[in-house]
């Protein structure tokens, strides 16, 4: 299946990137949010903090880079490469409950509340989700992917997608109260 990979990094096409080691938490990586899915990651699931982080689409992979590196205006960042890659022993989560997740423990919500929503992020990947997050241990570049687009252009792709995503998040929130 091909899945798309964005980095700051300038890669060689046909490359297979090593597993990673994991990470500690740190400011930049919402801790918070990192440790509460981490303590819910079923056995067998990859960890968020040893994955690569790859998309279905090469927008839906530079918008989520574009957010983590901390731009916020409305230029692409022309430090930022999206590659397809090919990636084996992915795990499926949907992006729209990681954001979910830290905005209800920054507002304050009930600590089962949010375990329950950690829950699901891990217990719903299968199902139809229309942006997601693929974790994979290891990837292979095939090639860097050009953007021609405008911001605009490429973040109404990917707010459409996340839009429809939001329904089933607030079902997934209503249902853990």
């Amino acid at each position: 299946m091909l899945l798309y990979h964005a980095t700051l990094d300038i890669l060689e096409d046909d490359r297979t990137l090593p597993p990673r080691r994991s990470v500690a938490f740190d400011e930049t990586m919402a801790p918070a949010t990192e440790r509460l899915l981490e303590e819910h990651r079923p056995i067998g699931c990859q960890s968020r903090l040893s994955a690569y982080f790859t998309a279905c689409t090469p927008e839906q992979a530079l918008v989520v880079k574009h957010g983590m590196a901390g731009s916020q205006g409305q230029q692409l960042d022309p430090a930022i490469h999206v590659y397809e890659v090919e990636a084996e022993g992915d795990t499926r989560c949907p992006m729209i409950l990681v954001q979910t997740i830290s905005v209800m423990l920054a507002k304050g919500a009930a600590a089962t509340q949010a375990n329950c929503v950690a829950k699901a992020y891990w217990a719903t990947a299968g199902q139809r989700w229309y942006f997601i997050e693929l974790l994979s241990p290891s990837i292979r570049i095939l090639r860097e992917v050009p953007f021609n687009r405008s911001f605009e252009s490429v973040w109404r792709d990917v707010n459409d997608a996340y839009k429809l995503d939001q329904s089933i998040a607030v079902s997934i929130v209503r249902a853990c109260r």
